[in-house]
């Protein structure tokens, strides 16, 4: 209406379409820097959540490969121990097995040795008898009786029979005169010196074997106890490192945890920009076109109406992409 009253010449007032079409034009500029402002701030945070993304990625990456590692420490940590713990355990009994084998050996030499003094004191006494008969002069006197001594019993009665006389019949006449067997004797007592030389030398060899022995058991149990303490130091600075390492486990778990609930809050984040942002992106270029478009058109309305040149008044209608 107002083209065809400018057209017949009649005056008309287009302030307010004019007011209209500024406005027009400035809310589409306005438009304009809104999609561009929303554009940055849609590429940013898709930037953003990217990299961050990506971070949270490689740091839960990190977190598990130390989880792992950790689990493995402490599997190895807990076998050490285990195996240092049944080491203790064998040496222990092993120590045990050796006291005892240690206590009969010494009960074994003490029986060793008391059967042996017996016997040379028991042939001691054989030879002193022998001595007694054939060679007074090395017959030794005693006042105690060995417990040993078979004749010790019948010493009072041999004492009591010295003084009497024994009256022995003439011999027969094929009878030589008794004479004291000498070398028979001396044989005799060479074999007793012999059997006493023996079991003096089995007593003496008896005793350095066992000073011997006792002194080698003495170092196994000092050896044995410096290692039992020494191993159960290093079970126990094992432990400790064990306990160590399972508390820095279960603060990478809970940093883990923590870890993973943002990687899904972002994630969810990056749902909602799509969400929010995509369609804009998509389109950005088409609306700027048609925004372009729309303002050009309103321009040369605008031109128009303020008596520029009236065949633009056929112009094409402006495309429009308002929304969607």
């Amino acid at each position: 209406n107002f083209l065809v009253l400018a057209l017949s010449g009649k005056n008309v007032d287009f302030t307010h379409v004019l007011k209209k079409i500024d406005g027009m034009v400035a809310l589409l500029g306005k438009e304009g820097k809104d999609d561009t402002s929303k554009k940055d701030y849609c590429k940013k945070e898709f930037n953003d959540a990217a990299s961050k993304a990506k971070d949270l990625k490689s740091k839960i990456s990190e977190l598990s490969a130390s989880i792992k590692e950790k689990h493995a420490s402490i599997e190895k940590i807990a076998e050490e121990i285990k195996s240092i713990n049944e080491g203790v355990r064998s040496l222990d009994e092993s120590m045990t097995q050796a006291t005892q084998n240690r206590k009969a050996e010494s009960a074994a030499y003490l029986e060793l040795v008391q059967q042996d003094s017996a016997a040379v004191e028991l042939l001691g006494a054989a030879k002193n008898r022998l001595h007694q008969f054939y060679n007074p002069k090395l017959f030794k006197a005693t006042t105690t009786p060995s417990p040993y001594d078979p004749y010790a019993l019948v010493q009072v009665s041999l004492h009591r029979q010295q003084t009497d006389t024994v009256k022995v019949g003439a011999p027969p006449a094929t009878a030589g005169a008794y004479k004291k067997s000498s070398a028979a004797s001396n044989g005799v007592l060479s074999m007793i010196a012999t059997m006493i030389s023996d079991l003096e030398k089995e007593m003496a060899v008896a005793k350095a074997d066992e000073k011997n022995s006792q002194k080698e058991y003495e170092s196994t149990v000092a050896d044995a106890k410096e290692k039992r303490a020494a191993d159960l130091k290093d079970a126990e600075s094992k432990a400790a490192a064990k306990a160590d390492l399972e508390g820095d486990l279960s603060d990478d778990q809970q940093t883990k945890g923590m870890k993973e609930k943002e990687q899904k809050a972002a994630a969810e984040f990056t749902e909602n920009l799509h969400k929010e942002c995509d369609w804009l992106l998509k389109n950005f270029d088409l609306r700027a076109q048609a925004r372009e478009e729309e303002v050009d058109n309103l321009k040369q309305a605008k031109a128009v109406l303020a008596g520029a040149d009236f065949s633009l008044v056929q112009a094409a209608p402006a495309r429009r992409l308002r929304g969607h």
